[in-house]
């Protein structure tokens, strides 16, 4: 499974499915979006979590992970932190990071 194009940081959009799980707005200053993207050709389900804050430049974010077995179903936006956190494969990027993309792992810091 490892093989599939899924498991590299960058991802086109042609490649799966997205369903939106939720988004949440002014938390702790921060605007959120959370969506299960599935893979067309692998089926693999990853998390997909953008933040921003609007008024920092450069502040915007984003994560996707592998969702694990033993995540809570259904997967919704406030538990997208602790579901990308126990990710055993997850990416990162954004002008945060300065990057569009790049692995990821451990903790992850979405507020200033």
């Amino acid at each position: 499974m490892a093989e599939c194009s899924c498991f590299s940081p960058q991802l086109d959009s042609g490649d799966y499915d997205s369903r939106d799980v939720g988004e949440t707005y002014e938390t702790n200053g921060r605007s959120c979006e959370a969506s299960v993207l599935t893979c067309r050709q692998c089926g693999s389900k990853w998390l997909y979590y953008r933040v921003d804050y609007w008024a920092y430049k450069h502040s915007a974010r984003w994560y996707r992970g592998l969702i694990p077995e033993t995540a809570e179903h259904p997967v919704v936006v406030e538990s997208a932190v602790k579901i990308l956190e126990t990710s055993e494969c997850r990416f990162e990027g954004g002008p945060h990071f300065d990057s569009t993309g790049r692995n990821g792992t451990g903790r992850i810091d979405v507020d200033l």
